[in-house]
Parts: structure tokens; sequence; C-alpha cells
């Protein structure tokens, strides 16, 4: 049985839920009450309804991700939420790296379909906002820092400082800066002219493009194309005006991403942004909201169950690096133009041999409850 009550005019939603109804067996502990949010990640502050939105359920230290009751029972929440992800954390008992003071929690994450995928950045973002700003948050030897152990990395995250000249971020909405310490991902040209002009003719087909891929206007308007080392994402670089027209194209044909081969998540479409003075009479330029933006993207990953995801802190540990060595800044903030659209801030370290990308966004609390 469930039931749900809900305030108009407020965020709050509570929901009970039987947990052994959901997924028709008995869970240990299901009779304990989890708390749950909805956050909107690399959001406008001022704004609701952009962003990212994911899901955050808080679990009970005991969870063993491993346990197919529990895996199972995840996988049914993360359907039910309907999100691009949905994350999963619950408290971590270990010794922090050294000189590091912070809350560590374990992290899973699950799209909408059930599959568990091993990086999420706007998850990720969504789920540090929890733990720094909702989990006791009168303590007073709390910490601005969480650690959260995934299945392949461990993500720092902190409380970021407001933009220079500011002293909050917004007076209205519950949101808060937050600041992700991410991995570095390369990538490499796809240099075989058969592969680069399959990606080519995808792009044609599922933008619904009356031009022939091999045809010289198409073509030079396409500046680079490659794919992480890890073999997972595409990018393809657009001169602006040909990105700013595939943004202009709303019915998109996924079918043409998906019988795409090589490549196991996403297609990434990016350009360079042009100076103010050039992008100031367009309708989406990359300084809309007097935001000094560097690049733009979108990111496309049907085969993983997302035809257009919002915004993907996760593909900008590979659109940082690259864009920071096309325009030699350390320093970059790109915009997702999807129809919520967001703003990632990326700052590039690398030193003593490590290479990583600090990722920056803010996080606005849509809907806080319990199930």
């Amino acid at each position: 049985r469930t039931e749900s009550s809900r305030k108009c005019g407020t965020s709050h939603v509570r929901t009970y839920m039987s947990l052994s109804a959901m997924t028709g067996q008995e869970l240990p502990g299901s009779d304990l009450i989890r708390r749950c949010w909805m956050i909107d990640s690399f959001a406008s502050p001022d704004k609701l309804g952009t962003g990212n939105p994911a899901a955050v359920v808080l679990l009970t230290p005991e969870t063993n991700p491993d346990d197919p009751t529990s895996r199972e029972w995840m996988q049914v929440v993360a359907a039910e939420f309907n999100l691009s992800e949905t994350a999963f954390i619950w408290p971590c008992v270990r010794d922090p790296p050294q000189g590091i003071t912070a809350e560590q929690f374990h992290i899973r994450y699950f799209t909408r379909n059930g599959s568990e995928v091993d990086l999420c950045g706007h998850a990720t973002l969504a789920s540090a906002s929890v733990v720094l700003h909702f989990l006791e948050p009168g303590q007073e030897d709390k910490s601005d820092q969480a650690l959260f152990h995934a299945k392949h990395d461990t993500l720092r995250a902190k409380a970021a400082a407001p933009p220079a000249g500011e002293t909050h971020v917004s007076s209205r909405l519950s949101a808060r800066r937050i600041e992700m310490d991410f991995p570095w991902k390369d990538q490499h040209e796809i240099t075989s002219l058969d592969k680069r002009s399959d990606v080519i003719s995808m792009l044609r087909s599922a933008f619904h493009l009356q031009c022939d891929a091999d045809s010289a206007p198409f073509s030079d308007s396409v500046i680079y194309v490659g794919i992480d080392d890890e073999g997972g994402d595409i990018l393809v670089e657009l001169t602006q005006q040909l990105f700013l027209n595939l943004c202009s194209e709303e019915k998109v044909d996924y079918s043409h991403m998906v019988a795409l081969d090589g490549y196991n998540r996403g297609i990434i479409v990016c350009c360079s942004c042009l100076s103010k003075e050039q992008t100031m009479n367009m309708d989406r330029d990359c300084n809309k909201n007097e935001t000094e933006t560097d690049f733009m993207s979108r990111f496309f990953g049907p085969k993983v169950g997302i035809n257009e995801d919002p915004v993907t802190g996760s593909a900008h540990c590979l659109l940082g690096p690259y864009f920071g060595a096309k325009l030699n800044k350390n320093k970059i903030v790109g915009k997702q133009m999807s129809s919520r659209g967001g703003i990632v801030e990326c700052t590039l370290k690398a030193e003593d041999g490590s290479k990583r990308v600090s990722i920056v966004g803010t996080a606005v609390t849509f809907m806080s409850g319990t199930l």
C-alpha cells in the first residue's frame, strides 16, 4: 500500500512505500523509512526547471550493493523516480586520506532502465548537496567536504564559494554551489576516414540535415572527431553556426546514434564560443545570462537509455581538458544547450604526475521526502 501527502506551494513531498511490495522480496530492515531528495544539478540559481534533476536516496550503513536483493531494490526505486540517474548513498566507516577531514559515503548510480553506471557527475553533485547541507546541518564539527567511494574511484566534493563579486548564491531558492574533484579524461582523434565519415553521416541522419555528408560545406563545418581513451564517448566539435543549427532541430532520430558502432556510452556535440560581439544577436548564444562561456555542448546517450542528458558533469571530464588545451586556459566554463540548460565550471589541475578536473555547479533542491 502506498500513501502520499503533498503540500501545495512547497517542495515537500512525503511518500510511504512498502519495500517488499516493490521488489516482491523481504528486505533486511524493510520497515525503515529512507530519506530522499530530488535536486537540480548545474542549475541556474534563480530559476526552477533548469539543470539536470537527480534523485538521492540515503541508505543504512549495513547496505551491501552486491547483494542481489539490495541491487534489485535500487533498480526498482530508480525506475520509480524515472530520472536519468538516481544515486544511493550510505555512510562509510574508514580512515580518510591523510590531511583530509570529510564526511564519507559509499555511492552507486542507477539509470531509469535499471542500468548501473560507474560515474555520474550531476548525481554526485546532488549527493554532495545532501551530505553537506541536509545531514546534521547544525553539527559544530561537521566537515565542509564529502568523500564518495564509487565503484572505481573516490570522488571529493566540497562547498564552493560564491562567484566573484557575489556574497551569496541565491536568496530565492535553496541553491548551493558545490565543487567536485573528478578524473581527467584524455581523448584521441579518429583518423580513419571511414570511421569519421560514419560519425558525420550519423549526425546528418539523426538531425535530418538535407545535405551530403561528404560535401565540402558540411564536412568543413566538422572541426574535430575524437573518442575518449576508454572508448566511452565520441566527441564532435562543430562550427558554432552548425552547432546552433542542430540546436534548432526539435526532432532527433536517436536510432542512428544507437546504430553507430565504436563507442559504448554517449555522443558529445560541441563548439567553441565566439566573442560577445559576434554572438550577442543570436537567440541561443554562449553569453546568455551574462555568463562568460568558453564552449557549448550537448550530450546524447540513447545507448544507455538517455536520449539527451540535460547537463552531463562526467562529460566535462573530457570536454574540460579538450577545450582547455585548445584555448590554452586552465579555467573554462561550458554551457550545455539542452532544453533545460546548465552551466559547468571546470578547473584543470595537472601537477605531480596527477591530472584531475575540478567541476563546480549549483545544486537547487526541488523536493525532499521519505520512502
